[in-house]
Order: structure tokens, then sequence, then C-alpha cells
């Protein structure tokens, strides 16, 4: 019995031992993770202490410029901080930064060049001049721009001088001696080799110069690869396409400029038609081409927008005509037909009935997900399976439907019975025999009717600032040609103080008119008037 005791109070005394370590152990861990947050905190204070300390000795030290007291720089210390606050804005004195500042800009350059003639001029100045060139948006002001090219031809006259006069030459400096060419108006030119066989480069310069996101050089670095592609000739440019897209998209900082130069320059290319990877690329970063309001498509001018729109165009009507047709036996005679005319249709809009609306297909889901903001659905379509589709050609709306038997209808695109930005519309809606200007059936023979009418339709002539085709100003000849071709009856009696009168529909407009006839006669300026005609000075 007193063995077994024993036995317990020998095990009871080794657990209470073992806790006590394990307890010591911890107490010791918790004290020293507390020391280190102390620690942490002192040195996060004396850090912020510094760094409070240094903006405001930064501070007076513009202030001390701007008051005209040069004798403050005597101390090459002192300039030191003058040369660190280019880019910082004093909210006291002046709202804008010394880079910008045209009138004691000129007097801190003196001060730089009189240090370095003394030899005062060190690593440490330079450095605070080198910040400043490479991360200044050059954007930001045309005095700005003027001056920081005078502080580059400055930092190229003395960085060699500087260079070996200094002893202890930080990682910085010996690149930058290295590479003067970042100070010459081609300042990535000697990265482009090392660039484009490893991208990962413009890293390592980053690191070494100590470089922001926000750093030109550092977007000039990255955008490297890019404007190499971008210089190939066709064959290898397309070959790159799919690589570039994957670079820029890694790269969101040369993203947009990037994707604007691989657009503009496949609409250069001999065979510019169409790239679904780069249509699609291009619509999800930026969105629909049409659409005015959108900023992104500004970055490229009329002619690729263009380009992607008939891309996008194109795939609406194959996609219209072939996948969305009943059993997909397609209309291959009215795709071959508006195929003719994608380059006078500048928009383009399907709405879907209930059959391929809610059709869970994945060539259904993958077509819908696809046209994502250009597909809508067609309500009390007739049959389940009809469709349609809304094209502009120029200031005309031009709907086809997908079921035989359906009439084309042609409206004034101003003039629409239904609202165009809605996804979702009645059939009723778009088939409106009276507020048509045309309705045209697909009889035998039919495009020779419709090409008639799509000729009468295309405006004489446009103003390159209006794609959709609106009418720029007339001159008399073109108005009494048109009246003339048309077989319609004119008047001129201006030279007698009087006016310039056209003789169709002359009862009540709306009524004896041809829609399409009123609305040119509108273009040309003339206004109508009940019982008479259409007049204009």
């Amino acid at each position: 019995m007193s063995d077994l005791l024993s036995i317990l109070l020998s095990s009871l005394s080794n657990t209470i031992a073992t806790y006590h370590n394990e307890l010591e152990q911890r107490l010791q861990q918790s004290a020293l993770t507390f020391k280190i947050k102390i620690d942490k905190l002192v040195v996060g204070h004396q850090t912020n202490s510094n760094s409070a300390a240094k903006t405001s000795r930064v501070l007076e030290a513009l202030r001390q410029l701007r008051a005209g007291n040069e004798q403050y720089f005597a101390s090459p210390f002192k300039l030191r901080y003058l040369c660190w606050g280019l880019l910082e804005q004093d909210p006291k004195l002046a709202p804008i930064i010394l880079l910008e500042d045209a009138r004691w800009f000129p007097n801190f350059l003196n001060l730089l060049r009189q240090a370095h003639l003394r030899g005062s001029l060190t690593q440490q100045h330079l450095r605070g001049l080198v910040h400043a060139y490479f991360h200044y948006s050059l954007a930001q002001s045309e005095a700005g721009s003027q001056q920081w090219a005078d502080l580059r031809a400055f930092l190229a006259q003395v960085l060699r001088t500087i260079f070996e006069r200094t002893n202890r030459r930080p990682n910085w400096l010996v690149f930058l001696a290295d590479h003067p060419g970042v100070f010459t108006t081609e300042p990535a030119k000697d990265f482009v080799a090392m660039v484009n066989r490893n991208p990962e480069y413009c890293n390592e310069i980053k690191t070494t110069l100590g470089l922001a996101e926000t750093s030109w050089l550092l977007n000039e670095l990255i955008y490297l690869p890019v404007k190499s592609g971008c210089a190939l000739q066709d064959v290898e440019f397309k070959a790159r396409i799919t690589g570039l897209l994957a670079y820029l998209q890694q790269h969101e900082i040369i993203l947009d400029r990037g994707l604007a130069e691989v657009l503009s320059r496949y609409s250069r290319c001999n065979d510019h038609s169409s790239h679904s990877q780069l249509q699609g690329f291009s619509c999800t970063r930026w969105g629909l081409p049409h659409y005015s309001q959108k900023l992104q498509w500004g970055r490229v001018d009329e002619t690729v927008r263009t380009m992607v729109q008939q891309w996008i165009v194109l795939e609406d009507l194959e996609d219209f005509f072939t996948l969305l047709q009943e059993e997909k036996i397609g209309d291959q005679r009215r795709l071959a037909f508006w195929k003719q005319w994608i380059d006078k249709i500048s928009y383009s809009f399907i709405y879907l009935g209930p059959h391929c609306y809610w059709n869970s297909h994945e060539d259904f889901l993958k077509l819908k997900k696809r046209k994502s903001g250009r597909i809508g659905q067609l309500m009390h379509s007739g049959t389940r399976e009809n469709n349609a589709i809304l094209m502009r050609y120029h200031d005309y709306a031009i709907i086809e439907f997908s079921e035989p038997g359906n009439a084309c209808f042609v409206y004034l695109w101003d003039e629409l019975p239904f609202n165009a930005k809605q996804s979702r519309v009645q059939l009723d809606e778009l088939k409106q025999r009276t507020k048509s200007i045309h309705r045209l059936r697909h009889t035998v023979g039919w495009e020779i009717e419709f090409q008639k009418v799509l000729k009468m339709l295309s405006p004489l002539r446009t103003d390159a600032a209006y794609p959709s085709g609106r009418m720029t100003e007339y001159s008399d000849k073109e108005i009494f040609q048109y009246c003339h071709d048309q077989n319609i009856e004119y008047e001129d009696h201006r030279t007698e103080g009087g006016y310039l009168w056209v003789y169709h529909c002359t009862v009540d407009y709306g009524k004896d008119a041809n829609p399409t006839i009123a609305y040119q006669l509108r273009m040309f300026g003339f206004k109508h008037k009940p019982g008479k005609g259409w007049w204009k000075s």
C-alpha cells in the first residue's frame, strides 16, 4: 500500500514539474513577443518622427528658396533637402511643386550648378534629383515638362563626375553610370534586348533604382515587349498577339495603352479580318465600341473602332443566320447578302425568342455569355423559334427576323417605335407598318429590291466626324441633282428675296410623303409647309 502511494506521489510530482516548466516557457515566450511588439512600435514611432522631421526640413528648404535666401543653401546638407523637395507641395506658400515652378526652379538649378563647380554636390543630392526625374508625370504641366527636360540635361552632365569622386558607390549609382542613356530622349533604348529576352529584368531595375509603380521609366520598361511585338511584320506580329494579350493581362499599369497599340497595329495589317480573341479581349476590357461615351475607345482612332464594330456585326450576322436558325440549317442566302453591306452597319443587337433565350444547351449558353450586353429577349415572338436582329444602317434601323414569312422593317433611327436600349421588346413593337418607312418582303429575287432601297438610304456624302452617315452642308448643285434623280419638281425664288421650294408631300407630311425623301429633304435643311411643300432660304 505504501509502495503504491509513493508511486502516485512521484507521478504527481513529475506532472506538476512538467506543467511548471511549460508554463514558464510560455510566459518567457509571451514576454519576448511583447518586447518585440514594443520594439516595433518604438521603431515605427521613431521612423514616423524621422519622416515628419525630414518633411519639415524639406518644406523649410522650399520656403527659404522662395524667399530668395540663397545663402541658406551654402550648406550642402540643406541643399540636399531641396533636392528631395522637387515633387513636394508646400500647402502654405505655393500650390505648385518646385519642378513646375517657372519662377524658382531656374534659381534652384543655378544653386546645383554652383555646388557642382565647388565639388560639393554628392551622391546624396543626386539621389533626390534622380527620384524626381523618374517619378514626375510629364502630362502634369507644360512648364513642368520643360523643366524636367532641363533636369535631365543637368543629370546627364554631372553623373560621371559624381560617380568618379564617390568612394562607396551604392548599386543605384553604379547602375546609372553603366546606363547613362536613361538621361536621354530614348531612356529605355539600352534595355530593349534584355527586357525582350527576360521581362523579369524590369523588376531588377525597379529594385535597384527604387522605382515606384507609378514611375514612367518602369512603365516604359514593362511596355518594351509590346512595342517590339507591334514593330514586327504582319505575319510575325499576328503570331505574337496571344502572347501580347497575356502579357498585358499581367501588367494592369500598361494594359489600356498596350491594348490600344495592338488594336491599331492590327488595323494596319493587309488582312485585318475578324480576330475573335482580340475582339473578345477589347470588348471585355473597354465595352462595346459603338457607345461613344466609352472613354477607353477614345484611345484608338475611328478606323480602329469601326474595324472592331464590324467584327461584332459580322459575328452577330453569322450567329443569327446560322446558329439561331431552326435545326441550325441556316439562311446562307440572307447572310451572304447582308455581309456585302457590313461596312455600312455600325451597330447590331439580337433579340432571342423563347426557344433560344431559355435554351440550356451548351452552344446557347456560350453564345449568351459571349454576347453579354448586346443580346435581349423577344416577347410574344409569334413562334417560339422566332428571333430578331436590329441593325443600324447609317441613320436607319433595319430589323430582320429568323422565321420565314416575316418582312424586313426599316425605320428612321431617331424615330424608332420602341426603346432600343431596353433588353426586352414585344414582337408587335418591332413590326409597326404605319411607322416604318419601308417594309421589304423576301419574295422571289428579293435581293434586287433590298439593294435598291439600301442604295437609296445611303447618304450622298458623309462627314467623317459622323460615321453613322449624317449629312454635311450641301451645294445647290447637289440638291438640284437629287431632286432630278427623284423626279421632284422645284423652284428657286431666292434671287427675288423668296425661298427654294421643293414640291414633295404638298398635302400633309406623313400622308402622301415618301418617308425617305422627306428625311433627306430635312437633312438638306428644308422645312415642310403643309399644302405647299418644302422650303429653305
